[in-house]
This record gives structure tokens, C-alpha cells and sequence, in this order.
């Protein structure tokens, strides 16, 4: 009877913690759905393709940043001239580079395929290339 009891006892303990982990990999996974931060990163958000930041300092290199539907067209304005973009596929290897020396920037949609590419800006004056995640579904 004693053990029976004892089993018991264990068993309630058992399902709380269970049911406490679950609750808190719920929230978890609730936040990070719905942070704000997340969305903040968001570039574009055109049909079918996404440019997406890797942090918010990117943000000052861009004075605009759409996507034509109507033309499928990624349309770039940043505050210092480009001197040439870099498309990387998901394999890592550059498919595209292409000499820009503007500050106005046209990249068609067709040049990419279905997956996530790194596209990385060469800014004149900065010794680093800023690469900016693109995702083409």
C-alpha cells in the first residue's frame, strides 16, 4: 500500500514539473514569434521575396527599399553610393557581382531562384561588405 502511494506521489510530482515545461517553452516560443524586434528587420516584404537585415544598424545605410509587384523589381536608395553587390546562393558561392557606383539601385526578381541568398553591398568608404539576407520563394 506504502509503495503504491509512493508511486503515486512521484507520479503527480512527474506530470507538474512536465506540465511546467511545457508552459514555459510555450511562452518561449510565443516571444520569439511575436518579438517585435523580428520584424523590425524586415527590409522588403514583396510577393514571393524578402530582404531581411541582420541588425538594426543596417538600417542606416538605406534612405528607401521596396519591391515592385507590378514590375518585380527590388528597388534600393542608400545614403553613400554602391560600388558593387554580391548575390550569394545557399551553397555559398557568389552566382553574381555586379558593378553599381550609385546610390539608386534595380535588381530584378528573375536573377534569383527559389532559396535564401546573402547579398552583400559594397559601400564606398567602408572597408567591409554589409551583407542583407534575401529570400525568394
Amino acid at each position: 500500500m506504502a509503495n503504491c502511494i509512493i508511486k503515486s506521489i512521484v507520479f503527480k510530482t512527474m506530470r507538474k514539473d512536465v506540465s511546467v515545461i511545457i508552459i514555459i517553452l510555450f511562452l518561449i516560443t510565443s516571444y520569439s514569434s511575436a518579438n517585435p524586434e523580428n520584424r523590425n528587420l524586415i527590409l522588403v516584404n514583396g510577393m514571393g521575396i524578402s530582404v531581411l537585415l541582420n541588425d538594426e544598424s543596417q538600417k542606416e545605410i538605406f534612405t528607401s527599399a521596396e519591391y515592385s509587384n507590378e514590375y518585380e523589381i527590388l528597388l534600393f536608395e542608400t545614403k553613400k553610393m554602391i560600388e558593387y553587390i554580391q548575390l550569394i546562393n545557399p551553397k555559398g558561392v557568389i552566382e553574381n557581382q555586379f558593378p553599381v557606383k550609385a546610390k539608386n539601385v534595380e535588381i530584378e526578381r528573375s536573377i534569383f531562384a527559389n532559396g535564401k541568398y546573402l547579398m552583400g553591398l559594397k559601400i564606398n568608404g567602408e572597408s567591409q561588405v554589409e551583407f542583407v539576407n534575401v529570400v525568394v520563394e
